[in-house]
């Protein structure tokens, strides 16, 4: 008889540590979906400083790979922190931003080139 309430205490138990998990989780997740924000928005400024021909130096082409670094990394640590359930439960807005903010380096990269072709690799 008293493996019954024992058992019972061991569930709620578990249904709460799980429960703090989730918390946790979802918590980790706001702080990555924030930095995708903050990433994306810087994406959007160097986009413009590059499209203005006399910002293109060195200190643009740093914050760029410091951009890309930021990038891989926020990736990686949303992966490990959503897991690979995370498609089926919904949870892909953070990686989709990421994905935005790749595509939009993509197309930059593709702009510079474009910009070397035209004017002659420095």
């Amino acid at each position: 008889m008293g493996s019954r309430p024992d058992a019972l205490l061991r569930g709620i138990a578990e249904a709460m540590a799980l429960q703090r998990m989730i918390e946790e989780k979802a918590r980790h997740v706001m702080i990555v979906e924030a930095e995708v924000d903050t990433l994306k928005a810087q994406c959007e400024a160097l986009e413009e400083r590059w499209l203005r021909s006399s910002s293109r130096d060195l200190a643009f082409l740093k914050a760029f790979g410091d951009l890309i670094e930021k990038t891989s990394r926020l990736k990686k640590d949303l992966h490990c922190a959503t897991g690979s359930d995370d498609e089926e439960k919904g949870v892909d807005s953070p990686s989709k931003a990421v994905e935005e903010c790749e595509r939009l380096q993509k197309q930059r990269v593709r702009k510079e080139s474009e910009v070397d072709d035209s004017f002659g690799t420095e």
